[in-house]
């Protein structure tokens, strides 16, 4: 199976506000500290596995320098061309608000993500079989941590050579 990531978007995603990033040929990310080189690679990681580069399923996806934003979705959104068909994969994270009877004031009750597959909304068990079927997340993992193999016990690191 050939897949290559055609573009990567984010949207309230950490501290970018709207940034799409189309990828041409063999492409390096280059900048200064602090520019987004990183939050590229949280965010190509949360929208596949729904975890960071290195991992861990609860981090911070909010804006955490404009929080008024943060009521507004923060999504990440790839399109991928897997053996020549295209396939749009993105991810929502949004906060939950209701206003309780009686009172003026909206109470946040909590956060939940919503999934789509070529912009049709699908439930998170057929967007990780989706993710799955393409790149399995231990490939993933080898990919964006280049700690992850030595993490593995000598059995899979055997294992994974070998195949």
């Amino acid at each position: 199976m050939k897949i290559r990531l055609q573009t990567l978007t984010l949207r309230n995603f950490k501290g970018v506000e709207d940034l799409t990033v189309n990828f041409t040929g063999n492409m390096a990310i280059l900048g200064a500290n602090e520019s987004g080189k990183s939050t590229l690679c949280t965010a190509y990681t949360w929208l596949l596995p729904g975890k960071d580069e290195f991992d861990r399923q609860d981090y911070e996806i909010k804006n955490t320098v404009k929080t008024e934003l943060n009521i507004h979705p923060h999504e990440v959104e790839g399109v991928f061309l897997v053996d020549d068909r295209e396939l749009k994969l993105r991810r929502v994270y949004m906060e939950k608000w209701t206003k309780p009877r009686g009172q003026a004031a909206k109470v946040f009750e909590g956060h939940y993500v919503e999934y789509f597959q070529n912009d049709v909304p699908c439930s998170a068990t057929e967007y990780r079989e989706k993710v799955d079927a393409i790149i399995p997340v231990k490939i993933i993992k080898l990919i964006t941590n280049p700690t992850f193999f030595n993490t593995q016990s000598w059995q899979d690191q055997r294992r994974g050579l070998l195949s």
